[in-house]
Formats: C-alpha cells, structure tokens, sequence
C-alpha cells in the first residue's frame, strides 16, 4: 500500500479532525459508560503511517487540545491535568511508533498489531501513574496489579478501560486503513477516458 495524495491526505486530515473531535465530546456526554472509547489513539498511529512528515502530529494534538476544552466546558473538569498532559504524552509516543515501523507495507493484520501495542502501551503507562499519585493505591506490587486490574472501588474496573480502548482502536483503526486503502486503489486505477 502506498501513501495517500496529498489532496486525499488533506481531505482525510480535516474530515478526521471533524469527526473524532466531535465524537469524543458527543461520547463523553451522551455515552459515559463506556470510558476510554476512543478514536484518537487509532487516528495517531494512522495519521503517522500514511501522513506524509511529522506535521500530521500537529492535527493530532490540535483534535485532542480542542476536544478536550469543549468536554471541560461540557463536563466542569479542568483542562490542564496531569492526566491530559500523559495522554498528550502518550499520543506522541503512539504517533512515534506509527513513524517508525513499516506499517504502510505490512497489511491490516500487522496493522492491528501495532494497534494493539500502543493500545497496551498506553494502558500500562498511565494506570502504572495512576497507581504512583493516586494515594488510594498502595506503593506495592500488589497496588501496581489492582491499579491494572479492579483499580478502585466507587470506579469501574481498570480492565474495562483496556477493553474499550482495544476495541476502539480496532475499530476507528480499521475505518482508517480501509479509507487509505481504498484511495489508494482510487489514486492507483488507471483512468479511462469517457
């Protein structure tokens, strides 16, 4: 699979910033009981894979900025935690991955893979600084695994969020990689005059 035009590319860039900014706010809002459901983790990777560059990480952390204020408006939670900022972090270090492995050649199955990874990354990441400043989680191995696993009581288990996140990311994944895959068949089809 090749990469996307540019004109496709900017296409995909703006439609991507309009759907998945808008259904994190629409999600969080009308659908609370499914936490960590989320298009962007899935948009990083994509965005590096078949973007051209490093700028497509601009529109990443610019979807999540924006969505972010209007669900702190929505919601009455702060903008600048500690928490968006790991996030923010970690989005960067998916959008690194995206870079560095050779997923525009390798096919769905690997892409999904890499999915996962960062899925998984993410997940151990920030329940493992959740369990480090959350004064709920004893500073043990086994404060480590209830902060990976039930996480605390009066809060849905930490394995939902695991859950919700993969299955996110599987699916907005694939809507991504059958969008570049198709336009690329489109770019790749010889024209035929009518």
């Amino acid at each position: 699979m090749t990469s996307i035009p540019r004109s496709r590319a900017l296409l995909f860039a703006a439609t991507a910033f309009l759907l998945v900014a808008g259904f994190r706010v629409v999600r969080a809002v009308f659908f609370p009981d499914l936490p960590n459901f989320s298009p962007v983790p899935a948009m990083a990777l994509s965005a590096a894979a078949f973007l051209p560059g490093w700028s497509p990480l601009a529109l990443v952390l610019g979807i999540v900025v924006i969505s972010d204020a209007a669900l702190a408006v929505a919601l009455g939670f702060p903008l600048l935690t500690p928490g968006q900022m790991l996030l923010w972090g970690a989005l960067v270090m998916i959008f690194a991955l995206g870079k560095t492995l050779p997923v525009r050649s390798w096919g769905f199955f690997s892409f999904s893979l890499a999915l996962m990874g960062g899925s998984m990354g993410f997940y151990l990441l920030a329940n493992s600084v959740s369990w480090l400043a959350d004064p709920g989680y004893s500073k043990s191995l086994a404060g480590w695994w209830q902060a990976q696993t039930i996480g605390l009581p009066g809060f849905p288990p930490a394995w939902m969020f695991l859950r919700n996140s993969l299955l996110s990311d599987l699916l907005f994944g694939s809507l991504f990689f059958a969008f570049v895959h198709r336009t690329s068949l489109e770019a790749t089809a010889p024209r035929t005059a009518g």
